[in-house]
């Protein structure tokens, strides 16, 4: 076997290329699984939060200007 891969250099090359990037792609997985998940989730939440925040705002925002259209709509009909 080891005389048929180095008779084909193209085929030797791209198995140490699939090999290289298993050993990365194996590297990184250790990596991530000995990451803390608990400081990933905490950011998470609090960006969470912080859209949550965001979007109660743009809410409140929204209703009120369908509150004064309403009112001015309301307020034209009287004057015609």
């Amino acid at each position: 076997m080891v005389e048929a891969l180095l008779s084909r250099p193209a085929e030797t090359y791209l198995l140490a290329a699939v090999l290289a990037l298993a050993a990365v792609g194996l590297l990184l997985l250790i990596v991530l699984v000995r990451r803390q998940p608990s400081q990933v989730v905490n950011a998470l939440q609090g960006a969470l939060a912080a859209i949550e925040g965001r979007f109660e705002l743009v809410e409140r925002e929204f209703r009120e200007e369908l509150a004064r259209s309403r009112r001015e709509s309301a307020f034209g009909d009287r004057q015609m």
